[in-house]
């Protein structure tokens, strides 16, 4: 399904997404080591699985959107990043999400080598969760003043990845049908600018919770 070749710019553009996530990865590990919080675990998975993914896309190309384990990475990134919203800002919520992060990533993960055609249906419903929450919470979080407001830009980069995480879900379980083509071209085309605006958006949020964290 997932046809379409990447241009010397695409993959520019991933290489310098999976910067800026590895760039987030030590911030998070940096603030840990002094911590010691599990939500900043939970962003390191995050943020290295998106890493990964976008190694894999460079070197493979859009073709790897369709193997199993791009889509088993491809459901981490949102649910790690989702369960270390949930377990900073809203941690009574933390237990509950937790265990519908691992059940669903177990599904996906079973499904996906043993049940192909069953397996999309919970990478969209672990996307749909997770990506609702990255979306939300930041908000949330803003407005009962546990974070600064720069933080907004976090629910910008959810959008960002709702749009994309969410539409590429569907289209690896055909749900759209006829609609599929149409929709998939252009998301491809932009997949690279998007993964990299939408990291930009993280990126600036994040490292301005962590310095407003720890000041």
């Amino acid at each position: 399904m997932f046809e379409y070749g990447l241009d010397f710019l695409d993959i520019l553009l991933l290489l310098l997404t999976g910067a800026v996530a590895l760039y987030l990865f030590y911030c998070f590990y940096t603030r840990y080591q002094k911590e010691k919080e599990a939500y900043d675990i939970y962003y390191m998975v995050s943020f290295g699985a998106l890493l990964s993914g976008c190694v894999l896309l460079a070197i493979f190309g859009f073709a790897v959107l369709d193997d199993a384990l791009s889509e088993i990475i491809g459901a981490i990134v949102p649910a790690a990043l989702a369960l270390g919203l949930v377990t900073q800002f809203t941690p009574k919520l933390g237990k509950i999400f937790l265990y519908f992060a691992a059940i669903g990533l177990v599904l996906i993960t079973i499904t996906a080598f043993a049940a192909p055609d069953y397996a999309g249906y919970f990478l969209v419903l672990v996307h749909l969760v997770s990506e609702l929450l990255i979306l939300i919470l930041p908000v949330v979080a803003v407005a009962k003043k546990k974070t600064r407001g720069a933080f907004i830009s976090t629910s910008v980069g959810g959008l960002l990845f709702f749009i994309t995480g969410l539409a590429l879900a569907m289209l690896s379980t055909g749900m759209l049908g006829l609609l599929t083509g149409y929709i998939a071209m252009p998301i491809l085309l932009a997949l690279s600018l998007v993964l990299f605006l939408m990291i930009l958006f993280f990126a600036y949020g994040f490292v301005r919770d962590i310095k407003y964290q720890t000041s």
